[in-house]
């Protein structure tokens, strides 16, 4: 083989390698240019709040520049997951303030042009945070950063005061709330560009509703949690959760005891079939999805209000709240 040829496909090969390894250290130095050392509450935050009501959380972020060099224009991030009917996206319903070694200010929303990884900046923290802990998905991240960028030196630490105001939504329940800090927020990978904190469990009180536990696993679930009977509704129901008349069943049907109209009508269905019929899953799990109107053939001048439901298994044994055979599990259809 030519020796120029194989001289030049190895200089070549010398120069590929040189460039991944100048874009690697470009990376690492970049992950680690902004590094959150800690991230903590200052005092002890509440742990309950009554309905449609602000409550105020404190907490102190150390920062720190890793790198090599001076990080430029960087803005401090802060998130915060809220249940999806506190609408903490809409009409100031959550009010970020921070006071840093370099400066302080408002911190704004981030709009949903503004993505990562093609798609809004809320949802990817949701995909790669998860729900902090919650048992039900009916949550979302609401993202903020500074109103101004900062420049950091070399091994400069910051400390970070932020406050945020929070309202809470018009249901009861118990949920548990998350918070992330970062000064290097576009960018997800590295554990030490950002810190998390899951809240223990929160409750609102005396809102409207039956009062929805996030906190802990429940027997029997139904999401979206808002929505009207022209939508379509996910039943969970977990039979090795609790003992019930169905534990160990291997077929459960959804039974209606009594679905309640907004015009005072009344209706049932209480047939064992397949549209009733709930798909096994492993680990005892039953699941399906259900278009409510149609499980249960509304006419055009009925709307549901909220229905009375029992899980049966294939002998007629049936399981409702808290896997009680004679007080059924309730479901309202709210519509935020």
């Amino acid at each position: 083989m030519n020796s120029k040829f194989m001289q030049k496909k190895y200089t070549s090969q010398r120069k590929v390698k040189r460039i991944l390894l100048y874009s690697l250290l470009v990376t690492v130095v970049f992950i680690k240019a902004a590094c959150v050392l800690d991230f903590n509450y200052v005092g002890t935050p509440p742990s309950s709040a009554n309905a449609n009501t602000d409550f105020t959380v404190t907490l102190l972020a150390k920062l720190t520049n890793g790198g090599l060099g001076a990080v430029d224009g960087k803005r401090l991030v802060f998130a915060v997951l809220v249940p999806k009917s506190w609408k903490g996206r809409l009409n100031d319903n959550i009010r970020v303030k921070y006071k840093a070694d370099i400066g302080g200010g408002t911190m704004r929303l981030i709009p949903d042009n503004v993505t990562i990884e093609s798609q809004p900046y809320a949802v990817t923290l949701k995909s790669f945070h998860g729900v902090s802990g919650n048992l039900i998905d009916d949550h979302e991240w609401v993202a903020f950063m500074s109103d101004e960028g900062y420049s950091v030196n070399t091994g400069q630490k910051i400390d970070a005061t932020i406050t945020a105001t929070i309202k809470t939504g018009p249901d009861k329940m118990r949920t548990k709330l998350g918070y992330i800090v970062s000064f290097n927020g576009e960018n997800t990978n590295g554990v030490d560009t950002y810190k998390e904190i899951q809240s223990s469990c929160f409750e609102v009180l005396t809102g409207t509703g039956d009062g929805v536990d996030f906190c802990n696993k429940p027997l029997s679930s139904i999401t979206p949690l808002s929505g009207t009977d022209n939508d379509y509704f996910k039943l969970v129901y977990d039979n090795d959760l609790l003992p019930s008349p169905v534990t160990g069943a291997s077929e459960l049907y959804l039974h209606i005891d009594t679905a309640h109209c907004t015009n005072g009508e009344t209706l049932r269905r209480t047939i064992s079939d397949n549209a009733s019929k709930l798909n096994a899953k492993p680990q005892q799990i039953f699941s399906k999805t259900f278009w409510l109107r149609g499980f249960l053939n509304l006419k055009d001048t009925q709307h549901l209000d909220y229905i009375k439901y029992y899980i049966v298994d294939g002998q007629g044994h049936k399981a409702g709240l808290s896997g009680s055979a004679s007080t059924p599990l309730v479901f309202r259809i709210k519509c935020d």
